[in-house]
C-alpha cells in the first residue's frame, strides 16, 4: 500500500522525489484481498489479528480489488465476472462475513426479533469507501503533462512464487433471503508472483517508463533481500531525472 500512497503523491508532486524504489507494489489487481474479506488473513501465529471484519474496515483494502470483475471461478473454472466495487454485488452475494451476519440479523428482525437498520449502515459504508477506492486507483495513471519531470522509478518485483489469481466458489441460496451468498473453497489459477501479488500487477501503469530488479523472496520479506535493494538504490542514485532513459521500460538490472 506504501508503494500507491508513494505515486499517488508523485503523481501530485512529482518535483519532491529524487527517485523511488517499489517493493512488490501491487500497481494492478491482488484477487487473494477476496479472501482475506471474507476469511481473514492468519498473522504469524495469530489466527485473529488480520479477522475478516478488520479488513472490512480497513478503506485500503478495497483498492487492490479486481477493476475487470475477475477473482471467482466456479465449479467448472468458469470466471464470474461481478463488479467488485458496486455496493449492491456486496450486500446480495455476502462477499463479506460482516454483511453475512448483518443480513442473518435483519432476516430477524423482520419476524420482529431484532430492530433493522445494520444492513443499511454497510450499504452506505461501501457506497462511500468504493468509489473512493475506485478514483484512488485513477489517481495512479500516468499524467503526460508530468512527462520529464518524473523521478526514477525502480520497481522490486518477484516471480517465484505461485501466486493465487483465481479462488474457486461455490453460490448458496440463502433461505427466506434475497440474493445469494459466496461460500469460499481455495485458492486457484496461480501464476508466478511473490506469493500475494501477481507478477503481472507488479508493472507500473502504462506511460511509466521504469526499471525492475528481481528478488526471489516473497511478498513479506522482500525488503530484506539486501543485494536486491542495494541494486534499486544504486539505481535511483545514479539515475537521471525524468524517468530510465537509458534503459526500456521494465529492463532487468
Amino acid at each position: 500500500m506504501g508503494g500507491l500512497v508513494t505515486l499517488s503523491a508523485t503523481n501530485r508532486s512529482p518535483h519532491l522525489f529524487r527517485g523511488v524504489v517499489f517493493a512488490g507494489t501491487p500497481f494492478g489487481p491482488v484477487p487473494l484481498i477476496l479472501w482475506a474479506l471474507r476469511r481473514g488473513a492468519p498473522f504469524m501465529l495469530n489466527p485473529h489479528l488480520m479477522s475478516a471484519s478488520l479488513h472490512f474496515s480497513t478503506r485500503s483494502a478495497y483498492v487492490f480489488l479486481p477493476t475487470d470483475g475477475r477473482a471467482f471461478v466456479d465449479e467448472s473454472g468458469r470466471d464470474l465476472v461481478m463488479d467488485f466495487f458496486d455496493p449492491d454485488v456486496w450486500i446480495d452475494m455476502r462477499l463479506s462475513q460482516v454483511v453475512s451476519r448483518a443480513r442473518a440479523k435483519s432476516a430477524a428482525a423482520a419476524s420482529g426479533k431484532r430492530e433493522p437498520g445494520e444492513v443499511a449502515r454497510l450499504r452506505s459504508y461501501l457506497t462511500r469507501v468504493l468509489p473512493g477506492a475506485a478514483n484512488f486507483r485513477d489517481g495512479l495513471n500516468y499524467r503526460p503533462e508530468l512527462d520529464g519531470q518524473y523521478p526514477l522509478f525502480v520497481c522490486v518485483v518477484g516471480d517465484r512464487w505461485p501466486t493465487p489469481t483465481r479462488i474457486r466458489v461455490a453460490l448458496r441460496d440463502v433461505e427466506g433471503a434475497s440474493g445469494r451468498e459466496v461460500q469460499l473453497q481455495w485458492p486457484c489459477g496461480f501464476e508466478p508472483g511473490d506469493g500475494v501479488v501477481p507478477r503481472s500487477s507488479m508493472d507500473m501503469p502504462t506511460g511509466f517508463t521504469f526499471a525492475t530488479v528481481k528478488t526471489g523472496i516473497s511478498h513479506p520479506g522482500m525488503l530484506n533481500d539486501i543485494g536486491a535493494m542495494r541494486k534499486a538504490l544504486k539505481k535511483v542514485v545514479g539515475g537521471a531525472r525524468g524517468g530510465s532513459p537509458e534503459e526500456p521500460r521494465g529492463a532487468r538490472l
